[in-house]
């Protein structure tokens, strides 16, 4: 009987064996806070912002994504140009959120920030086969915020109101502007 199927079906049990394998290699490049669904290409990341306890974060958090679009510029070192677009996005209650990934960008840099914790980075290149990207961030608290702020988060967070490059809307700009005055006047003695 298994013969006789494998007659009728002669490519059926490449393809399975071929879609196991790559699944399989697929789980295995991420890690354990990572999870995917099959599709054709990566449309969203979806997931939550929660601090090391497993519980929702203050209400000043927030995500800043940088979508990479290639401009097929080259360099005489023959090194595609990769243009960054930042956006804010704020977790909603539970500390869930969702990013939609722009079909025109190749890449994608999520970074998340809040007050006392850790900046916690995400990377992800599109890759056809995956869908939806599921990623839990878990926020390690900062037992040094003040020098953690002023070397870290501050001059990441600066460039985005500084550089126009990133076309972030002027809403959100005012947004980072008024959270770090709010972070400096906390830890200042």
């Amino acid at each position: 009987m298994a013969r006789s199927l494998y007659l009728i079906f002669p490519n059926t049990w490449k393809i399975v064996l071929t879609s196991a394998l790559l699944t399989g290699l697929m789980s295995a490049c991420f890690n354990k806070s990572v999870e995917f669904e099959a599709g054709w290409a990566t449309r969203q990341i979806e997931g939550t912002m929660l601090n090391s306890g497993g519980e929702e974060l203050e209400k000043d958090s927030f995500i800043m994504v940088l979508e990479y679009y290639s401009r097929f510029v080259q360099y005489e070192e023959e090194q595609i140009l990769y243009v960054p677009q930042a956006k804010l996005i704020r977790p909603g209650k539970g500390g869930r959120f969702r990013i939609n990934f722009d079909f025109r960008a190749s890449a994608i840099e999520t970074v998340f920030i809040s007050s006392k914790h850790r900046m916690e980075r995400f990377r992800f290149q599109r890759q056809m086969g995956i869908g939806e990207l599921h990623y839990e961030a878990k926020m390690t608290p900062e037992s040094n915020w003040r020098e953690h702020l002023i070397l870290e988060v501050s001059p990441f967070l600066e460039n985005f109101i500084l550089e126009p490059r990133y076309k972030l809307a002027p809403v959100h700009q005012l947004f980072i502007g008024e959270w770090l005055d709010r972070e400096r006047e906390n830890v200042q003695d």
